[in-house]
């Protein structure tokens, strides 16, 4: 049979025990998260080559435009 003590230390065992599986899904999450929002140098990289195209792309249509081809 258990006592009162007994019981009530199973009980809050059980209670930290929930609280670190939350915490621990929290912070697992919450990495996730932060790894999901990062940009890379080849993000910039292959935006700034299709900005580059783009620039040269407007540039060729506005000489074809004005005739200076």
């Amino acid at each position: 049979m258990l006592t009162a003590n007994q019981r009530l230390v199973r009980k809050m065992v059980v209670v930290l025990f929930v609280i670190g599986l939350a915490v621990a899904f929290a912070g697992a999450r919450h990495q996730q998260t932060q790894v999901a929002a990062q940009v890379t140098w080849q993000d910039v990289s292959a935006t700034l080559q299709d900005v580059e195209i783009a620039k040269r792309d407007l540039f060729q249509s506005m000489q074809e435009k004005t005739g200076a081809l």
